[in-house]
Formats: structure tokens, C-alpha cells, sequence
């Protein structure tokens, strides 16, 4: 098992809400379409991961996973992702 040190998620609005497994866990159904082994990816990240830690960082931190298995699955999740991170900086 792994520890996880984040606990706090601060939103792009500047607000704070608790860490919820739940929302990478519906980033990855929805970028991978179950085409990539998760759990290691999720762990790897969460690891990495502050006590509080901005959405942006947290999603940056899953592309960089994603890229870092060099498979046109991982390509396409983490793309799927930076869409959306490009998305929000340019459509706030």
C-alpha cells in the first residue's frame, strides 16, 4: 500500500474542496477507455503529489504519467487531458 499526502485540491476559482479519488478515477475511465493500467499511474502520481495542490498541477502531473509509458494509449489519454487543462487556460 501507499501513503497519499493530499488532502486539499485547490480549484482554478482559487476555492478549496478535499481530494477526491473519485474525479482521476473518472479522468482515466474517460481518457483511456480502460486501455491503460491505472492503478500504477495513480499511485505513481499521488506519491508525488503536496497536502494541497492546485487541479491544474494534479492533471499536469497525469499527462506526464501518461506520456511517461510511451504507448499510443498513454499518447492519447494524456492528450485527452491537456485538451481540457488548454482549454480552461484559454476559456477561463
Amino acid at each position: 500500500m501507499f501513503e497519499q499526502k493530499i488532502k486539499i485540491v485547490i480549484k482554478r476559482d482559487g476555492s478549496q474542496e478535499p481530494w477526491q479519488v473519485r474525479k482521476p478515477a473518472r479522468w482515466q475511465e474517460w481518457g483511456t477507455d480502460g486501455k491503460v493500467e491505472w492503478t500504477p499511474i495513480f499511485e505513481k502520481v499521488v506519491k508525488k503529489l503536496k497536502e494541497k495542490e492546485t487541479s491544474r498541477n494534479i492533471q499536469l502531473a497525469f499527462i506526464d504519467a501518461f506520456l511517461e509509458l510511451k504507448t499510443w494509449e498513454g499518447n492519447r489519454a494524456a492528450g485527452g487531458l491537456m485538451a481540457t487543462v488548454i482549454a480552461k487556460d484559454y476559456y477561463p
